[in-house]
């Protein structure tokens, strides 16, 4: 009965202004809507047969899972990745040293440290941007509680120096995302926090739910460097792309060691890093630069810098670490490979144990930071 007076009046409709085209589309769009939604409740409603109830059509909604890997989470618009094995780290016998050296000289709270070590076995930190613009996200893998997120917030935000007035949860897909003025952090299946400027955490979450946009896990160049050193099975693994602010500030850390043309080798291309301390210490680097001269120059430079390097911790007391390194080049590939033992790390970490207690630390009160807020 609808269906005919529907049609009746568009038919009326279209004969009494035949003028207007457009209007008589708009007549049958609608009639095929109404078709189309009358069939749509018929296919879904239960099947009147106990034995047919297994044909009715499923009309629950699929949500997209959240990747096991944490580095299916990172943009393809990353400048750096660095891969961190927080269990392995902390089981290093060097660990007390970097423990030490975060609580003095970087004014990290010890029991946020041991916060993060507890909950953590696993973080995948990500940068991108200018010096003046610099854009950051922690990824960290392990077990979490939602007052966790807060607490996330208020510590990263001590580190930058970024308020930590806390706003309300927002939706974002199936997730809550909370932030403050400057960092936004999610928590996803209570496995993976996530942490840092909101622009990337939302690129990060849209990776679950749209797969197609480029992530850096897809790169083939970035994995067969990554795979050249065995980067991604180290302690940590650096990759770092030859482009924006990181590049240029790396370039002007090596400059100022006396050793501008490896910073702008590296500057100029792509780089990984790999360090493994579950026995000793093991460093691989490769860094594809522009010519093979070029790598050519990157390996006397380094060389040298590597032997002035032994002559002054000869001159400290320090064991000559760099002793057996090898510096080496492939084609337009620069390639480094350094080996300490656990005798040469014992005598070195205790070595720097003792300068640490002779020391006087910065002050860290000016930094002190509020206990964050929570969910």
């Amino acid at each position: 009965m609808h269906r005919t007076t529907l049609r009746s009046a568009c038919t009326h409709r279209e004969s009494a202004q035949k003028s207007l085209p457009a209007q008589a589309l708009r007549c049958a769009a609608l009639t095929l809507l109404l078709l189309a939604c009358a069939g749509t409740q018929s296919a879904q409603r239960a099947p009147e047969h106990p034995a047919l109830a297994v044909l009715a059509p499923s009309v629950a909604k699929v949500e997209a899972s959240v990747p096991s890997d944490p580095l299916q989470l990172v943009p393809g618009s990353a400048l750096l990745v660095a891969n961190l094995q927080i269990s392995a780290l902390t089981q290093a016998r060097s660990f007390p040293i970097w423990r030490a050296w975060l609580a003095r000289y970087a004014c990290v709270d010890e029991a946020e440290l041991a916060w993060v070590t507890t909950h953590t076995t696993r973080a995948v930190l990500v940068g991108r941007g200018e010096p003046k613009d610099p854009h950051w996200l922690a990824i960290l893998e392990g077990h979490y509680g939602a007052e966790d997120v807060g607490r996330a917030l208020a510590l990263v935000g001590g580190q930058l120096g970024a308020p930590a007035a806390m706003g309300g949860a927002q939706k974002r897909g199936r997730f809550s995302v909370l932030g403050t003025p400057q960092l936004s952090a999610a928590l996803l299946d209570e496995r993976l926090l996530l942490v840092g400027d909101a622009p990337l955490l939302d690129e990060a979450l849209d990776l679950i739910a749209q797969p197609a946009p480029p992530r850096f896990a897809d790169d083939t160049d970035f994995l067969g460097l990554a795979a050249r050193v065995e980067c991604l099975q180290r302690s940590v693994c650096v990759l770092a792309a030859p482009a924006g602010g990181i590049a240029a500030a790396l370039y002007r850390e090596l400059s100022g060691f006396g050793m501008n043309g490896l910073g702008a080798a590296l500057a100029h291309g792509r780089s990984a890093f790999g360090l493994d301390l579950r026995q000793g210490v093991v460093l691989g680097g490769v860094a594809h630069v522009r010519s093979e001269k070029e790598a050519q120059d990157v390996v006397k430079q380094l060389n040298d810098w590597i032997w002035q390097i032994g002559v002054f911790s000869r001159l400290a007391g320090f064991p000559d670490v760099l002793d057996s390194a090898k510096v080496s080049a492939d084609g337009e590939l620069a390639l480094l490979d350094v080996q300490v033992s656990e005798a040469d790390l014992a005598q070195l970490t205790d070595r720097v144990a003792k300068v640490l207690e002779s020391d006087d630390p910065p002050s860290c009160n000016a930094t002190a930071q509020q206990p964050g807020p929570t969910l």
